[in-house]
C-alpha cells in the first residue's frame, strides 16, 4: 500500500483543496479532528462538539411574586457556537434547587439567549409554566434534571442558562446547591449542578 504524506498544499485558493479517492478505495478520517472536517462528512446524529459548565458554590436570589422568573443562576450558563444551521443542541442539566421554606414550590426554567426555550409546560389558566417544578413537603433540596434537544438554527454563538421561580404570592428566596433557609445548617448538604451542551449533526 502506498502512502503520501503532505505537510501543506500550495497553489490553490484557501479552503478549496480537493482530494479524489479512486474507485474501490476509501479515505480514513479516524484521526481527523471534528472541527477540521466539513459537517457533510459527519453523519446525522454524530457529535460535533461538547461544552460543559459545573457549578459547585451556593446561589440564592430574592424573586418577586409568581409568575416572576429570576435572573440567570450565576455560574450555571454555557455558550456554544454551532457549526451548521441544521445542527441540534442537546442540553443536559442537573440542578440542585430549593425554595424559601419546606412547604414552598420552586420551579426551574431553561433559557436560550435571554428567552425561555420551548421546553416548558403548556399554558393553563394562571398556572406557572416551567421546565421542572417541585413542591416541597419537608424536602429541603431536590435535583432537577433536564434533557432537551433544541434547534437554534444558527451558526452564531448561543448561550443557555437556568433560572428559578416559586409559587408564592409575594417575594421569596430561591436557592441552588444548598438547602432552604429554614434548615441550612451543618446537618444539610452543599450540592453541585451542571449544564452540558452537545452539538449533534443534523
Amino acid at each position: 500500500m502506498s502512502e503520501l504524506s503532505v505537510g501543506s498544499l500550495s497553489g490553490l485558493a484557501a479552503n478549496s483543496y480537493v482530494v479524489d479517492i479512486a474507485s474501490g478505495s476509501s479515505l480514513d478520517l479516524a484521526n481527523a479532528k471534528a472541527d477540521s472536517l466539513p459537517t457533510s462528512a459527519i453523519s446525522t446524529g454524530g457529535i460535533l462538539q461538547v461544552v460543559s459548565t459545573t457549578k459547585t458554590d451556593a446561589f440564592s436570589e430574592s424573586v418577586g411574586a409568581r409568575p416572576t422568573i429570576g435572573g440567570a443562576i450565576t455560574g450555571l450558563t454555557a455558550t456554544i457556537t454551532p457549526r451548521s444551521t441544521t445542527s441540534k443542541i442537546l442540553v443536559v442539566v442537573t440542578a440542585a434547587i430549593a425554595s424559601n421554606s419546606s412547604n414552598d414550590g420552586v420551579y426551574l426554567h431553561l433559557f436560550r439567549d435571554g428567552a425561555v426555550t420551548g421546553f416548558q409546560g403548556d399554558a393553563a389558566g394562571s398556572r406557572q409554566r416551567a421546565a421542572r417544578l417541585h413542591v416541597f413537603n419537608y424536602i429541603t433540596q431536590v435535583v432537577a434534571p433536564i434533557t432537551y434537544l433544541d434547534s437554534p438554527s444558527t451558526t452564531s454563538s448561543v448561550t443557555y442558562d437556568l433560572r428559578l421561580s416559586h409559587d408564592q404570592s409575594s417575594t421569596a428566596t430561591v436557592y441552588c446547591n444548598r438547602g432552604e433557609q429554614d434548615v441550612d445548617d451543618n446537618l444539610n448538604s452543599r450540592a453541585a449542578s451542571s449544564i452540558t451542551l452537545i452539538e449533534v449533526a443534523g
